[in-house]
C-alpha cells in the first residue's frame, strides 16, 4: 500500500512539472540574452558601489573584457538609491512588513562617446516580513533581498543594453538595404 502511494506521488510530480515544462514557464532571470560585444567599460559615480561590481561580475561571465580604455561601449552608474519604507502593521501598530526598493541611474554609450542609452533609470521592489523578536535574522533577509535585487537590475540593465544594440544592428541592415535597391525602389515596397 505504501509504494502504491509512493508511486502515485511520483506521478503527479512527474505530471505537474511536465505542464510546468510544457507551458514555457522558466526560473526568473533565467532568459538568456546575446551580447556581441567584445569589451566594455563600466563606471560609476560612487567608486564602491556594490551594483557596479555585481554588474561586473555578470559582464564577466558574458566573456566580456572590462577595460579601462578603448571599450567597445561604456556604462556609466550615475546613482545607486535604497530605499525601506513600511507597507503594513500590526494588530499593535509595529511594522510587519517593509518594501524594498532599489533604483539603478545609468547611461552607456559607445567607443566613439555617442550615447547609445541616455541617462535611464530602472528600479525593483521587493516586500518582506518584518519579525521584530528575530533582529538579526530580518536584517540578515533584507541584505539577501538588496543583493537579489541588485543582480536582476544588472541582469536588466544588460537586457536593455542588448535590445539596443539589436536595434541599431537592424537599422544599420535596413540601411544597407536602402542602398542596395536605391531609394525610389525601396520606398515603393
Amino acid at each position: 500500500m505504501q509504494s502504491a502511494t509512493v508511486v502515485i506521488r511520483f506521478i503527479a510530480l512527474f505530471s505537474m512539472l511536465s505542464v510546468l515544462a510544457g507551458c514555457g514557464f522558466a526560473l526568473r532571470n533565467t532568459a538568456e540574452f546575446d551580447l556581441a560585444v567584445e569589451s566594455m567599460n563600466i563606471s560609476s559615480a560612487n567608486a564602491y558601489s556594490d551594483f557596479s561590481r555585481e554588474l561586473e561580475r555578470l559582464v564577466e561571465s558574458r566573456d566580456i573584457a572590462l577595460v579601462s580604455t578603448g571599450a567597445d561601449y561604456s556604462v556609466r552608474v550615475l546613482s545607486e538609491n535604497t530605499s525601506r519604507r513600511p507597507v503594513s502593521t500590526t494588530a499593535d501598530i509595529s511594522v510587519a512588513d517593509y518594501e524594498l526598493r532599489l533604483e539603478i541611474q545609468f547611461a552607456a554609450a559607445d567607443e566613439k562617446g555617442k550615447p547609445i542609452i541616455r541617462p535611464t533609470v530602472i528600479s525593483t521592489e521587493r516586500i518582506y516580513s518584518f519579525d521584530r523578536t528575530s533582529l538579526v535574522g530580518s536584517a540578515e533577509e533584507e541584505q539577501v533581498l538588496i543583493a537579489e535585487m541588485r543582480r536582476d537590475l544588472a541582469a536588466q540593465l544588460l537586457r536593455r543594453f542588448s535590445a539596443v544594440l539589436r536595434q541599431d544592428a537592424q537599422k544599420q541592415s535596413g540601411s544597407e538595404s536602402a542602398d542596395i535597391f536605391g531609394d525610389d525602389e525601396y520606398e515603393g515596397l
